[in-house]
């Protein structure tokens, strides 16, 4: 009987540990390969985007970063944060600088604007964010839902198409 059971002990505990990579499909050998890594982007000697990841895979060929395990994006404008990008998983290009952040994402504005999506895309030259996908904005007064997306980066001037949610705001019906 005791062998049984130091023999199941030992079955249970020789699992294959793996390493942690990401979900994202690579498709590529990353040239590099960083964790717990921070990529600040700068424009015009001004700070307007800090990535912070568990892991980060250099793509040389495709001219990318990748992120995995969790990445945070800040988005600064005149050097004052106004936005956070949380995902389980993102990519960075770094041509044009501009990142797509995937799985469970939650983008606050510093304002108090929540989106919450499944994908989300920063265009640096723009200074917007996006997707095509299902939202949820939440602000101090209204949970509006809907497909697609776009706001500027402090989520002041924002769209949502084919939206439909509460608002706990008065209505004067007549100015309808």
């Amino acid at each position: 009987m005791k062998f049984k059971i130091l023999f199941l002990m030992f079955l249970c505990s020789c699992q294959k540990m793996e390493e942690p990579f990401s979900k994202i499909d690579v498709g590529e050998k990353p040239d590099q390969k960083i964790w717990k890594a921070e990529i600040s982007v700068f424009d015009k000697n001004e700070l307007r985007t800090k990535v912070l990841a568990s892991e980060l895979l250099r793509l040389e060929e495709s001219d990318k970063v990748l992120a995995n395990g969790g990445i945070q994006i800040d988005i600064f404008e005149q050097g004052k944060h106004t936005t956070t990008i949380n995902a389980d998983s993102g990519e960075v290009s770094n041509r044009t600088k501009d990142i797509n952040a995937f799985g469970n994402v939650a983008v606050e504005s510093d304002s108090g604007v929540t989106v919450l999506t499944q994908e989300i895309h920063w265009q640096f030259s723009r200074k917007r964010i996006f997707t095509n996908l299902n939202v949820t904005v939440i602000t101090k007064y209204d949970t509006l839902y809907g497909t697609g997306f776009e706001s500027d980066s402090k989520l002041e001037n924002w769209t949502i198409l084919n939206p439909f949610g509460v608002s706990s705001r008065k209505i004067d019906r007549k100015n309808l």
